[in-house]
């Protein structure tokens, strides 16, 4: 007769009657543990053994937990106790037994979470093969065709989620020494079929279309090994169910709580643009020497945070070694280095990374993870921030800081409003004029206020994972949750505001700025001559100018960015001197040395603006002689009107802050609306 599943927070899951449980009995797990107890250094817990031995019957899996818990174990114990059953038929409980040569295919979306997972399962004796494009490309230069040589002999295929369409991969399906031997098939990270599957990587909802193509055995299915530690209940869970042909009450669920109470979660607003050059928010990385993983949403980003703190850390020895890029530009030898020194270096290092790295790689000895700018959704958070201090001894209060930026409480609190005024749309736009959205799983996450109960409510996480027997377990239970939470949030422990370089000395500056005199205002034409004047004169000159130990990779552009040759302009009118230049650029340290050189330039360039514009005007008087006074002062006003409509005002000011002021900013324009941007550091006319 079958029986009533229970998940692991002690629902019933009711299964259907045509699978009579085999091995998932007492008879059954018994016989697990002791195929098990030799081949591994540890016992398998208890949710484990009952979710291998759920699919030994042909149940489909699905097991969420924190991350470190436990995923990838469902997949190595499976297969060894079926490679055992499969060498010794008298093994088989009730005459149920397997193929030989068993064979299972895992599928995996990242190169670096392949890479780990295969190591981990050749270390307990489980041949492995990995193909994605890049081993892909490497045994075709040595000769070797990974696809016939997985045909046989070989017990997990790892694949990357783009090889599920391949014509390799469909024709290794039609080979039936493959096909015949197939037991299972894994998925890690199955949350990444909602996340990515929609629009970033397609590819990866392959897999409804792949396990419809796989043998039957008994008459069902072979049954899937889903894994994940970020499966939201609502729209992500069905997503899933739809794309793997999941129903709701016909699979194992294994639910844990995916919290890890040994970490702190500390938030911190960026002062720093991240479209900028310097980030003073993380020189406390350099000074504290503790292994760290720093994520950016871009490459571009983290090229710029690794130049920053490499040249803030001339000091530091072994640099090339100590500050490490994770990028999908990489060569593969290069990210596999970086990764080795993630996972397994005890010595103090900074690594910095894109989402490539978001999963697939376990450091023991990592202490901080921090995010610069608030993650797509929450499931990016906590996959991000999972996988710091595995090792409690070497790591004993790891941190996770996430710094978001100036607007996106604003944009949490939006996105908040409007779920609360609409059930059909999920999302809000950050400004109307922007495409950029914020998921209301983040939006909450933000403005919580403490920020643990936030991650249990949208998992549905047990109050209390059920208790596991097992001897490890028993010896060295797992971190129970703190008497008093240690997180930021308002209710917790808030941080008291810390200084971060000369970046938290910054002052709001004023809103009134000096109108250029009377015939001084730059036109569109004057202030794009000025641009392309800077950025292809005085950047190069600052660049080729600087010490070579000193700049490191960092290009041009980082001496002298668009944003500050822009405030430069806007300000040329006032520049007398080095104290005008100064609050202009004080923040950039690739500029100590060139404050004369700038104002030297500054000053020819206003010649020469000073010169084409006398050139408009004696054109414009007809003949090119000279104006007449009213002629002159007619003149400046087409110019000044000109200036008004097309060019912006610089100011100095801080990112991501938008303010309207009224009748204050001049006295010779009292009528003037005023438009403050923070996040470009310009002042428009918004109306008159």
């Amino acid at each position: 007769m079958s029986v009533p599943v229970q998940d692991i927070a002690g629902s019933p899951e009711i299964q259907p009657t045509t699978i009579k449980p085999v091995y998932d009995t007492p008879e059954g797990h018994a016989l697990a543990r002791s195929i098990l107890s030799p081949l591994l250094p540890f016992p398998g817990h208890d949710h484990q053994v009952e979710g291998i031995c759920a699919v030994m019957d042909g149940f489909d899996l699905m097991a969420t937990m924190v991350t470190g818990g436990g995923k990838t174990g469902y997949l190595i114990m499976f297969m060894l106790v079926i490679c055992a059953i499969s060498k010794d038929d008298t093994l088989a409980l009730k005459n149920m037994t397997f193929p030989k040569d068993p064979g299972m295919i895992v599928v995996c979306p990242t190169k670096a979470l392949q890479e780990d997972m295969s190591s981990k399962m050749r270390k307990y004796g489980l041949s492995t093969v990995v193909i994605n494009s890049d081993t892909y490309v490497e045994a075709q230069c040595g000769g070797r065709d990974l696809w016939k040589e997985v045909r046989q002999g070989v017990t997990m295929l790892l694949l990357s989620p783009e090889e599920l369409a391949s014509r390799g991969f469909f024709q290794l399906l039609d080979v039936l020494e493959f096909s015949a031997r197939l037991t299972s098939m894994g998925v890690d990270e199955v949350h990444l079929l909602y996340w990515w599957g929609k629009g970033f990587r397609p590819c990866f909802r392959q897999l409804g279309h792949v396990r419809a193509r796989l043998p039957l055995r008994r008459g069902r299915r072979l049954p899937i090994i889903a894994l994940t530690a970020t499966l939201r209940v609502g729209e992500p869970m069905e997503c899933v169910h739809k794309v793997l042909g999941l129903v709701p009450g016909e699979y194992r669920l294994i639910r844990r709580s995916n919290v890890r109470h040994d970490i702190q979660l500390i938030f911190r607003e960026l002062k720093s643009g991240l479209g900028g050059y310097t980030f003073p928010e993380l020189d406390w990385i350099l000074d504290e020497g503790e292994n760290t993983i720093i994520f950016c949403k871009t490459i571009a980003l983290g090229f710029r945070v690794v130049c920053y703190l490499w040249h803030k850390a001339r000091h530091l020895l072994n640099r090339h070694k100590r500050i490490r890029l994770y990028n999908s530009l990489n060569w593969p030898t290069y990210n596999s280095e970086t990764l080795g020194f993630l996972n397994n270096n005890e010595q103090s290092s900074i690594t910095v990374a894109t989402d490539t790295l978001s999963v697939g790689w376990d450091s023991r000895f990592t202490r901080n993870a921090i995010i610069l700018g608030e993650p797509t959704d929450i499931d990016e958070f906590v996959q991000k921030i999972g996988r710091i201090g595995r090792n409690h001894e070497a790591v004993p209060y790891p941190r996770a800081f996430l710094y978001y930026t100036r607007t996106a409480l604003a944009t949490a609190q939006k996105a908040i409003d409007h779920e609360s005024t609409s059930t059909k749309r999920k999302r809000a736009t950050k400004d109307d004029s922007d495409e950029a959205t914020m998921d209301i799983s983040m939006a909450m996450l933000l403005l919580a206020r403490c920020k643990m109960k936030a991650i249990d409510e949208p998992y549905n996480n047990p109050a209390k994972d059920a208790p596991c027997k097992c001897d490890t377990c028993i010896t060295t239970p797992s971190i129970p949750p703190r008497s008093q939470c240690n997180c930021s949030g308002p209710d917790c422990a808030p941080e008291t505001p810390i200084s971060s370089g000369a970046e938290s000395q910054r002052q709001r500056p004023s809103l009134v700025l000096p109108r250029p005199p009377r015939g001084e205002a730059l036109t569109k034409d004057l202030h794009d001559y000025g641009t392309g004047q800077f950025q292809s004169a005085l950047r190069w000159d600052i660049f080729d100018s600087a010490d070579d130990t000193a700049i490191a990779m960092l290009p041009p552009d980082a001496f002298l960015p668009d944003e500050l040759i822009k405030s430069l302009l806007d300000h040329i009118h006032l520049i007398k001197g080095i104290g005008d230049i100064e609050p202009l650029v004080r923040h950039n340290p690739l500029l100590d040395n060139s404050r004369e050189r700038i104002l030297e330039f500054c000053n020819t360039l206003k010649s020469d603006l000073a010169r084409l514009r006398q050139e408009k005007r004696n054109t414009s008087a007809g003949g090119g002689g000279e104006l007449t006074a009213g002629e002159a002062l007619e003149s400046d006003e087409c110019d000044e009107q000109e200036a008004e409509q097309h060019t912006q005002l610089t100011i100095e000011s801080e990112e991501g802050e938008v303010l309207e002021v009224e009748e204050q900013v001049h006295e010779a324009h009292p009528s003037i609306r005023w438009r403050i941007d923070f996040s470009r550091a310009t002042i428009t006319v918004v109306e008159t």
